[in-house]
């Protein structure tokens, strides 16, 4: 199978650096719809096996539904009076570094074999691809490690793969993790949480979140992925203010300790409130606001296609992730502010 790469430029950093360029895939029409076919069968005999830690790419799920657990734990546990730990891992270049002969060996242990295993197989066969920039064409080169990008099998293959990462880290670290109950009296547990390679370890003490830090790092090793330990974080989650630091590291080095992280899109705080969500979510409001005012503020556009152009734009900003939020008075104020605001600028 064969791709040309066009890089395309993510919008920060340095142009002559390929690190700032994000090459995206040219493939066979014909091959992404027998592509489709495969992936539908491996889906169906290996939906069921994958993990609850797992949203990427899953029917009737999303980043939202991961926002929400973190959320919950943390104000649960924070009610309590108790801490909870956090560590948001970042994989580097994750699908660029997965092993073939160990994807094909996870996938016949979830009961893909025969003659469904060998056409996953021939999508990687004799891969190669060639780098397009405006009118020119690099030589042609093989490829040997890692998933296809553009593929549409590609998802669902890293999430079998992950998956098998997960199970792993579970059997080396029983008792891990974090315990809570459902109103229903049922308990359960939990130690990561994973969006396709956004992954967030979870443990009720600093030890416990040490040691899980640490063996997941070390299957990634033996599975060849890589942490980069630079844009991995990690979070304790407390009401009791202090200047006492995370001694959480992976391969020697410590993990940076912060306040706040912007997980999956949402702002996570170390009091598991969602002020600091609540302002970042009005910034961009802001920023949409001002690179848009002379539209909204157009008086040959009509007020109907204004709305819809709010409605669109403005309020997804705005509103991402408020299914998780437990808002406060003040923070309700603030967020009117904004759209009143808004409003009244749209509506001269």
């Amino acid at each position: 199978m064969s791709a040309c790469v066009v890089p395309l430029y993510k919008g920060k950093g340095d142009k002559y650096e390929c690190g700032s360029f994000r090459g995206i895939s040219l493939l066979s029409v014909v091959g992404k719809v027998y592509g489709r076919v495969l992936i539908n069968r491996v889906v169906e005999g290996t939906e069921g096996m994958i993990g609850e830690e797992q949203c990427g790419f899953r029917r009737g799920r999303g980043c939202v539904d991961q926002v929400f657990v973190v959320r919950q734990v943390c104000e649960k546990f924070l009610a309590k009076g108790r801490e909870v730990f956090w560590a948001f891992m970042d994989l580097e270049k994750a699908y660029d570094r997965i092993d073939r002969e160990a994807l094909w060996v996870v996938l016949s242990m979830y009961g893909i074999d025969g003659s469904l295993l060998e056409g996953v197989k021939s999508f990687y066969r004799n891969s190669r691809a060639c780098v397009r920039v405006g009118n020119s064409m690099s030589e042609w080169f093989p490829v040997r490690v890692g998933l296809r990008q553009g593929c549409v099998m590609s998802p669902w293959l890293f999430n079998v793969y992950m998956d098998g990462v997960v199970k792993e880290v579970n059997e080396r670290v029983s008792g891990t993790g974090v315990s809570m109950v459902n109103n229903d009296g049922s308990e359960w547990s939990v130690n990561q949480l994973l969006f396709a390679d956004d992954t967030a370890l979870v443990a009720d003490s600093e030890e416990s979140l040490a040691r899980l830090v640490e063996e997941f790092g070390r299957v990634c090793d033996r599975r060849k992925l890589r942490v980069n330990v630079e844009k991995s974080k990690v979070m304790r989650c407390t009401r009791v203010k202090g200047e006492r630091r995370l001694n959480v590291a992976l391969n020697g080095e410590l993990l940076e300790e912060v306040e706040c992280f912007q997980y999956l899109g949402s702002c996570v705080c170390v009091d598991g409130g969602i002020g600091g969500e609540v302002e970042f979510r009005m910034n961009e409001v802001r920023k949409i606001w001002g690179g848009m005012k002379r539209v909204f503020e157009c008086r040959s556009l009509g007020k109907d296609a204004k709305r819809r152009l709010y409605e669109g734009v403005v309020v997804p900003a705005a509103l991402y992730g408020a299914e998780t939020w437990s808002l406060k008075v003040a923070e309700k104020r603030k967020l009117n502010v904004v759209e009143m605001r808004c409003l009244r600028s749209m509506c001269g």
